[in-house]
């Protein structure tokens, strides 16, 4: 009868735990619930795109910023549980050596960029950067493919390619530019590609927009 009891305060005390999660960070979210017996998801906000990114909160990779991003929202069902986030985990150059030798290298033929490229296919990078020469895609007069420079313009940094992408794909958060002309500088979040031959001519790290914020 006691164990019972204690079992019974054990798991009210649990799910205290888990609803004090709100407005805390994915890290304490998920060091919390790991290793109980809920099953349990992050789910970006509907905003956001309203996805699982369950996988991504376990990799190492994303440990750091795992701390960045807040939990907003938490919902119990039994033992499922939900915890809703505020934007999409990314790796920066404070908690990735592999992210600062990417930026800094400056021979574009250096091998280090595929194996970058395939190493973090999928995940998510965040950098400042700046949108340098582009050209219309397949002819399209609202799609293009554009030249992403890091750094700060006009400084020399690492070249990254968006292909085939809209005014809407940079996926703007907050004031948004008039057009998106070369040399607006821009603080960047977008998924790893591939690495591959931009134009049929200089082999890129192609990038797919999450987050594009004006700096």
């Amino acid at each position: 009868r006691e164990k019972e009891e204690a079992n019974k305060a054990k798991q009210k005390q649990l799910e205290k735990d888990i609803k004090d999660c709100e407005g805390k960070s994915v890290a304490h979210a998920y060091e919390l619930v790991k290793d109980s017996k809920y099953d349990y998801e992050f789910e970006l906000s509907y905003e956001k795109g309203g996805k699982d990114i369950t996988s991504d909160v376990k990799m190492d990779v994303y440990a750091a910023s795992r701390e960045r991003v807040q939990v907003i929202a938490v919902k119990i069902s039994g033992y499922d549980v939900t915890f809703t986030v505020n934007r999409e985990l990314s790796i920066t150059v404070e908690d990735s050596e592999d992210l600062r030798r990417l930026l800094n290298t400056e021979n574009m033929a250096d091998p280090f960029i595929g194996e970058f490229a395939e190493k973090y296919r999928g995940k998510n990078i965040e950098f400042d950067g700046y949108t340098s020469y582009h050209m219309s895609h397949g002819g399209y007069d609202t799609r293009f493919d554009y030249f992403i420079i890091s750094g700060n313009n006009p400084d020399v940094g690492m070249t990254f390619f968006l292909e085939d992408v809209s005014y809407n794909d940079f996926k703007w958060s907050g004031q948004s530019p008039a057009s998106i002309d070369a040399g607006i500088n821009c603080h960047f979040v977008a998924e790893v590609e591939r690495y591959d031959l931009a134009l049929d001519s200089v082999p890129l790290i192609f990038l797919d927009p999450v987050e594009t914020t004006l700096r």
